[in-house]
């Protein structure tokens, strides 16, 4: 297995998140929460227009990070069916929040369930940043299509002297603030350098957030 190959089935783990695992840490502050009237429960390929990808339910929220610093929010729930069974734990999943903005997460399953209508939330731990990030998204530029849709170009500047392989998300919402796609990509980003990139969504979104999800060296 080649060094790239490694970093990208590291990066793919990291990107479903994991089971439950150790207790809970300090209880995050309550400025940093979830919008419950953003949840939505899907079920098929995960963030990507792919029928031959993996399918599993998962559910897509905002978390708002109210505070002055910037946070690791790791999210963790449970799949239910309508009358609030319990179907499947969640994979708990973390994702930096800057201060003052939102977050798109989405925490998957192991299965599909198709009987599955809500789900339980909550905020697992919020600490402060530990250091600023090494992988930025900058010069976003939102373009309307008839053919593509909702396209977000962007550039991912990479500030380390090592190979990033990035996962990079894009949030699409219309004008009401609901979540209607948020597809990823995994990319290189040489030493040092930057690389220009695309993410297309639905023709009806609105608000377009590009941001980083997981980084390996």
């Amino acid at each position: 297995m080649t060094r790239r190959a490694f970093l990208v089935a590291a990066l793919l783990l990291t990107a479903v998140g994991c089971k439950r695992g150790a207790p809970h840490e300090d209880p995050p502050p309550a400025s940093v929460k979830i919008l419950e009237d953003t949840i939505v429960v899907k079920a098929g390929a995960i963030g990507v227009n792919d029928p031959t990808h993996p399918r599993a339910s998962y559910v897509l929220f905002d978390v708002e990070n109210g505070s002055s610093e910037d946070r690791v929010v790791a999210c963790e729930g449970t799949l239910e069916d309508a009358a609030g069974a319990t179907l499947e734990p969640l994979r708990v999943k973390d994702l930096v929040v800057p201060a003052g903005t939102r977050r798109t997460f989405a925490l998957v399953a192991d299965a599909v369930h198709e009987n599955a209508k809500q789900a339980h939330l909550t905020i697992r731990r919020a600490p402060i940043a530990a250091q600023p990030p090494v992988v930025t998204i900058q010069d976003v530029k939102v373009t309307h299509d008839d053919e593509q849709g909702t396209v977000a170009e962007f550039r991912a500047v990479n500030s380390a002297p090592q190979l990033a392989v990035t996962t990079v998300i894009a949030s699409f919402h219309d004008d009401a603030g609901h979540i209607l796609a948020r597809p990823y990509s995994i990319i290189d980003v040489n030493p040092k350098d930057s690389r220009p990139f695309r993410l297309a969504g639905p023709k009806a979104a609105t608000k377009v957030d590009v941001y980083v999800g997981d980084v390996v060296f």
